[in-house]
């Protein structure tokens, strides 16, 4: 068997359905994560670009659902306030408060966002119970 009929049943057992394109280019999708192709240049220096790229588009992914999770705990805090049940407000504060704190320890909001939120969210809570 020649090289190049064992290459092509090795490549038709394996994950991928098309080949990855000849040079620079994209490589095949696995799991709806499309990869770029790491290029053959002289120096290195072009390749970390192109890793960085990815690596911040995978962060952008996680960041956003971190950043909709909070926004989602927001509107639960105000709509127990306009509820008026002050009980499952005081919780989902509680909630909304270590979400921002997370989100500020990571860098994913500025800490001061998160404090003003948190003020704001706590000044709304507690006029239900004056």
């Amino acid at each position: 068997m020649t090289s190049t009929k064992k290459i092509g049943k090795i490549f038709a057992q394996s994950k991928f359905k098309t080949p990855a394109p000849e040079g620079r280019g994209i490589a095949p999708t696995y799991r709806g994560v499309e990869e770029t192709k790491m290029a053959k240049l002289k120096t290195g220096r072009h390749t970390s670009a192109i890793k960085q790229n990815r690596k911040a588009k995978k962060h952008e992914l996680w960041n956003t659902s971190i950043k909709s999770k909070i926004n989602t705990l927001v509107k639960k805090v105000e709509q127990a306030v306009s509820k008026k049940d002050k009980k499952l407000a005081q919780d989902l504060l509680k909630t909304a408060f270590s979400a921002w704190d997370k989100a500020a320890k990571r860098n994913i909001i500025h800490s001061n966002a998160a404090s003003n939120q948190k003020a704001r969210l706590s000044r709304l809570v507690s006029s239900l119970g004056a």
